[in-house]
Parts: structure tokens; C-alpha cells; sequence
């Protein structure tokens, strides 16, 4: 459902931060980094920050994670 909520609203950071935690209790983690850098260039928050850093330590990019705890 959130893909169809992207679709009918593209810049509602929000609904790409859902669908992220969505891909990483799927383990598509590629898709869950991608959903939350969609959603930081729209309205940067904590938690998109937070679900990208935990979905690039699952990736093993352990830097960019780190980055994103900052």
C-alpha cells in the first residue's frame, strides 16, 4: 500500500521511510537504502537516517551506517 500512496503522493517523505522498514523486515535492504534516501531529500528525519544506517549494516557497508549516525 505505501507504493500506491508514492504514486498518488511522490513528495510525502513519510511513505518512503514505511515502505523502507517494510524492505527491511524483508531483507530487500538495496530497496530500503533507496527508499530512504528518497525520503531524507524530501524531509530529513531521524528515523530515515536511523532505518538507512540499520539497512546499510545489514549490506555490510558499516562506514556509510556510521555516517548515518551521525
Amino acid at each position: 500500500l505505501y507504493t500506491r500512496a508514492i504514486k498518488l503522493n511522490p513528495e510525502e517523505a513519510l511513505f518512503y521511510s514505511n515502505r523502507a522498514l517494510v524492505y527491511i523486515r524483508l531483507q530487500r535492504y538495496e530497496e530500503a537504502v533507496s527508499d530512504c534516501s528518497a525520503s531524507i531529500a524530501r524531509q530529513p528525519t531521524i528515523k530515515a537516517y536511523a532505518r538507512r544506517a540499520l539497512a546499510y549494516d545489514s549490506l555490510g557497508m558499516h562506514a556509510e551506517a556510521a555516517h548515518d549516525h551521525r
